[in-house]
């Protein structure tokens, strides 16, 4: 929410409201996932893709993304778009 600090004119609650309307980063990234099922994104290649400000929030909204059955964090994985070998992800299936 620190993001939307400072808006002119805005008041608190309109700040709330707008928070409340925006996906998280993890479930941004879920959907984008689901659109490339079954290919695996490298931290940096999901900073470059999606875009994000970093691999460490690419990190944090993976870790909340691993904990579900629909996703697969693999240590040792090639990446799909910089066929390197890193820690990726991976959508199962398709959902959207």
């Amino acid at each position: 929410m620190e993001l939307l600090t400072g808006i002119e004119g805005a008041s608190s609650q309109s700040v709330v409201k707008i928070a409340a309307r925006m996906p998280t980063v993890s479930a941004r990234m879920g959907t984008f996932l689901a659109r490339h099922a079954g290919e695996r994104f490298c931290d940096e290649c999901l900073v470059r893709e999606m875009p994000l400000r970093d691999s460490e929030q690419a990190r944090r909204a993976a870790g909340v993304l691993a904990a579900r059955t629909a996703y697969r964090v693999e240590d040792d994985a090639d990446c799909s778009r910089c066929d390197r070998i890193r820690r990726t992800i991976r959508a199962l299936r398709a959902w959207l």
